[in-house]
């Protein structure tokens, strides 16, 4: 049972998918801040944690942005012009 490399050309995930993983993990990064924030009594580190929070909303808005650009991706499309 040796392991075997193969010359793939195609990937072997599709883009929606890792877009869709990618913001799956955002939002469990901002939910573990979120519950590190309310767990810390120190005000520093509460600052520092919002301050992650915020990076990394803007990282899951940045992918969110990009599932919509796409056609077909995603179907909050009309929620999104809506907002704006």
């Amino acid at each position: 049972m040796g392991s075997r490399c193969y010359d793939l050309t195609l990937p072997p995930f599709s883009d929606q998918l890792m877009l869709y993983i990618i913001g799956i993990l955002s939002n469990l990064g901002i939910a573990a801040y979120g519950a590190g924030l309310s767990a810390s009594m120190r005000r520093d580190i509460g600052a520092m944690y919002a301050s992650f929070i915020t990076k990394a909303g803007a990282f899951g808005e940045d992918g969110m942005d990009l599932m919509i650009r796409e056609d077909g991706w995603s179907n909050l499309r009309h929620l999104k012009t809506e907002i704006d």
